[in-house]
């Protein structure tokens, strides 16, 4: 019979047990004479000429005690098995004692090893045991690959002298029995199948780690009898349902399967599903039963809960149309939520059009510039200035807390008059324009919704016109603020980010079924917007209405702010104001106006917000800048409007330097015969029975006979976006434009697109035509730093920060010529002001800003000239005239010019240096 020899260590908590025997049909522990070939298939040889392994750590018996076995029949096997014995060998001395396995249930690794190279080619082994299960070496939580094992094949080094793991025992007795069996590779021909020792190594409790958590999946409705169990692992016999409600975990539903479940999902009987109840599962195998979590996906309260809609676009300034056109995600930026009154980052937008479920499909209008609009990410409020914007993706959010699951269908998206996107050229059950949905603040989607209904596929089943639309499916995995879908119109086929013209509307149809309704129906007119929808002045009136193009019969509902009207509410217009008693419109019919529109089964809605007004006047056309000649009349005039009958007569009260004027209390203010005396600021003061308006400031000049107003345009404006003081003017301007004046109070705003509130810097550049021969004063009002040239001489250099601040230069200037002018300036941060004014010493001009008339563009920056000159012999002095450049020099005239003095002006002086050359060039910007 065959002999079996099992020796160890001590017992431990890590234990380690060895086993350097074989058992088999033939052979004893001192034959050394090889199997004949007439021996049973199955059986291995005696020992034979190789070593045994010098693996560490050793058996107790070390290597030069024990000898390695060997096979070399097709089919032949090798079995160890570790037991609770002592040996005594020939000698009567020592005495090895040996032990079994010490943990039953337990979980071993099972290590091979061997000392030959000298294998067959090509070997493969099959691994079973008797008295436990076993798992692959991969991971303990899969079976065994029963045919997988190549260890002990010539080539395959990782056995050689050192501990392969070979698999995982989950024992069920304290001595089991490894088998191991020669499967495929050649033994014919002397060719040997070497073995030596197995080790088996304690690594934990048998269950743990053996069975994983599976995970529940949608969709989970209130009173649903099922539930979907994903993570099954092959061989499982039994996967069990939990709610957990209140903390309390309570089976629910179990199903076994003594053949062992495959690997995937199982479906589960459940007893009824309760609302807000978390679902986790546990399955079983080889005894074997894994953790249950405590938190699971919550049970939803049925389809299509009540849902708020919202749409989701794109700010790009390099959107050109036409509608529809393809477009690609903005290099920057974030998209706004049109419909959000709020948006705070991570939570579910705020506002938005109700959708409750009914069987009618559902108009929902967006509009640019109409509805509210906030920045998906910060939340601030967006207002999109641009002709066309890109849509980002439907928005949907939870109208009550209810998780779903939510089936909706989208069709015929239009935009003005045009259709955006039917679905109709699509083949169903594929996925086109809109992809899966998925939160908007979690990449992750596996944490927002079950995997199970999501999906965004083309439906033959139900559309809003033609035959196909959108069908858009998910469940949420909980009811928490953060849970908004957000379905992107970024799908691989389709339509991709469509563009939308920002200055019409935008309507969307959806359809979001109530439970158990299997028929769809639409509204069977085509309602327009509402018309004559104008704000209102205080005792004013005004009729709005709304025309449908249909069949009919139709009725209507009007309602303010959610409150029905009674005045009446069921024609198709309705008068505000028409029923105070007469007296009009007041506060309390400010708001938004909805009307309801239904033919006897499907309702449609329209709404538009109306404000109502105190009829104070505004002021329709300012009082303009006069230049008058002396000796000839001139006039100012404003424009003003009352608004309503009861806003008239209008007064008016002109001021001269702040002065009430006596006569000046007309529209028209004439003067019949200009002098120095009427060089003033001049404003105007427009009132009513409800409260008045003060117009801007006009100046008025007066130039001699012969000069008259010029024809300017404005200067030349260059701003550098994050450049300020000592590098103003590094690289090309941020923003080119034309400036009629300079006249600017920013605060702490931006002056244009691409430059921030702060630390930006601008030059304006052209030419200031005189108002005849005169001594100019130009004066500079800045915060910050600032640098004027007048016809070439620096009248003003204060390039420091600091608060508004006047600064001033003379200059003579003669009859109407034009002068080149240069302004620079920086804004460090905080305020930021930029102003020109002039005024003459005659007195012809008063203190004003100089005038668009008087100022021309520049066509281009200025090239200067270069000159130097050398000061008592240790100092260069450049000269290049108006402007601020940057002077570099390099000591070989192919450069590189890498030494800089930036933001410089002429005259400029550098001490010499000890270099043999210098090469300087300006820089211009």
């Amino acid at each position: 019979s065959g002999i079996i020899l099992a020796l160890s260590a001590a017992s431990l908590p890590a234990e380690d047990v060895f086993v350097t025997a074989f058992k088999g049909t033939v052979g004893s522990a001192s034959d050394n004479t090889p199997c004949p070939p007439s021996c049973t298939t199955g059986s291995v040889s005696a020992s034979g000429a190789g070593s045994p392994s010098t693996a560490t750590p050793y058996p107790v018996i070390p290597p030069s005690g024990r000898r390695m076995r060997f096979g070399f029949v097709d089919g032949c096997t090798w079995s160890v098995t570790p037991t609770d014995t002592t040996l005594i060998p020939a000698s009567g001395s020592p005495y090895y004692n040996f032990t079994s396995l010490q943990h039953t249930p337990g979980l071993y690794k099972i290590y091979v090893t061997k000392g030959s190279t000298s294998q067959a080619s090509n070997l493969v082994v099959k691994m079973t045991a008797d008295g436990g299960t076993l798992f692959d070496a991969s991971s303990n939580a899969a079976p065994a690959g029963v045919d997988g094992i190549t260890l002990f094949a010539a080539g395959d080094s990782r056995a050689q002298n050192q501990w392969a793991l070979a698999g995982y025992i989950s024992n069920t007795v304290a001595s089991p029995t490894i088998t191991f069996s020669h499967v495929s590779g050649a033994l014919a021909s002397n060719q040997r199948w070497y073995m030596d020792a197995v080790y088996f190594q304690y690594v934990g409790d048998r269950c743990a780690g053996a069975v994983s958590q599976p995970a529940v999946d949608g969709p989970l409705a209130a009173g649903q009898t099922f539930a979907t169990v994903t993570g099954v692992i092959e061989g499982a016999t039994n996967v069990s349902v939990y709610a957990n409600s209140w903390g309390t975990q309570t089976l629910i539903g179990e199903t076994n399967y003594a053949a062992g479940f495959a690997a995937g999902k199982v479906v589960v009987p459940t007893t009824p599903l309760s609302k807000s109840d978390q679902l986790t599962a546990s399955q079983m195998k080889g005894g074997c039963v894994s953790t249950l979590g405590t938190a699971g996906p919550a049970v939803g309260g049925g389809p299509n809960s009540s849902l708020r809609v919202f749409l989701s676009c794109w700010q790009n300034e390099a959107n050109a149309g036409p509608i529809g056109a393809n477009s690609s995600a903005p290099a920057s930026g974030n998209p706004y939520i049109l419909k959000a009154t709020k948006v705070t980052f991570g939570n579910a937008p705020e506002g938005g059009q109700p959708l409750p479920a009914d069987a009618c499909w559902r108009t929902v209008t967006f509009q640019n510039g109409v509805d509210d609009a906030c920045d998906m990410n910060d939340g601030h409020h967006v207002t999109n200035n641009n002709a066309f914007c890109s849509l980002e993706a439907l928005v949907f959010a939870l109208e009550t807390a209810d998780s779903g699951p939510y089936d909706v269908y989208v069709d015929r998206i239009m935009n003005g008059d045009i259709v955006v996107e039917d679905f109709e050229s699509y083949v169903a059950d594929t996925t086109n324009t809109f992809a899966t949905p998925r939160n908007a603040t979690q990449p992750n989607p596996s944490i927002s919704y079950l995997s199970s209904p999501n999906s965004s596929l083309i439906s033959d089943k139900y559309a809003f016109d033609g035959a196909k639309s959108c069908r858009i499916q998910w469940q949420w995995a909980d009811e928490g603020n953060t849970r908004w879908a957000r379905v992107v119109a970024n799908a691989a086929t389709g339509k991709r980010y469509p563009q939308l013209d920002t200055r019409k509307p935008i309507t969307v149809h959806y359809l979001l079924l109530p439970v158990g309704q299997t028929s769809s129906h639409k509204f069977s007119g085509a309602p327009g917007a509402i018309t004559n929808a104008i704000n209102l002045y205080l005792s004013a009136t005004n009729t709005i209405g709304i025309a449908v193009a249909g069949p009919g019969p139709y009725t209507y509902e009007w309602s303010l702010a959610g409150g029905y009207l009674y005045n009446p509410n069921t024609e198709s217009t309705y008068t505000i104001g028409g029923g105070n008693y007469g007296r009009g419109a007041d506060g309390s019919d400010a708001g938004v106006y909805r009307v309801a529109i239904s033919d006897g089964f499907c309702t449609e809605e329209r709404s538009v917000l109306i404000q109502v007004l105190d009829p104070i006047p505004t002021i329709t056309n300012q009082p303009a800048h006069v230049i008058a000649t002396a000796g000839s009349p001139f006039s100012l005039k404003v424009g003003a409007d009352g608004h309503v009958p009861a806003g008239y007569p209008l007064n008016y009260q002109w001021f001269k330097n702040g002065e009430e004027m006596a006569g000046g209390t007309q529209e028209i203010y004439p003067v019949g015969n200009a002098s120095l005396a009427d060089v003033a600021a001049y404003q105007v003061v427009v009132g009513n029975g409800y409260g008045s308006v003060t117009s801007a400031v006009a100046t008025v000049a007066v130039v001699p006979p012969g000069v008259a107003a010029g024809a300017g345009t404005g200067l030349r404006a260059d701003y550098w976006a994050a450049h300020y003081s000592t590098n103003a003017f590094g690289g090309a301007p941020t923003l080119t434009r034309m400036d009629p004046r300079i006249d600017f109070d920013w605060g702490a705003d931006s002056p244009g697109t691409g430059i921030a509130a702060d630390y930006f810097t601008a030059r304006w550049l052209g030419q200031v035509q005189a108002l005849g021969t005169d001594s100019y004063t130009f004066s500079t009002i800045s915060d910050d730093g600032v640098r004027l040239w007048v016809n070439g001489q620096l009248l003003v250099n204060n390039w420091t920060p600091h608060a508004a601040t006047t600064n001033s230069g003379v200059i003579a200037l003669t009859g109407v010529g034009k002068y080149d002018l240069q302004m620079e300036y920086f804004e460090n941060a905080g305020g930021a002001v930029a102003k020109l004014y002039w005024t003459t010493a005659s007195g012809s001009v008063g203190w004003e800003p100089v005038p668009q008339s008087q100022l021309y563009p520049a066509a281009a920056l200025p090239t200067p000239g270069l000159t130097f000159s050398v000061n008592q012999g240790t100092n260069l002095v450049f000269n290049w005239g108006p402007g601020s450049y940057t002077l570099t020099w390099a000591t070989n005239v192919a450069g590189p010019y890498t030494n800089k003095l930036t933001g410089v002006t002429s005259p400029c002086a550098i001490i010499m240096g000890s270099d043999p050359a210098r090469f300087y060039r300006l820089q211009v910007q």
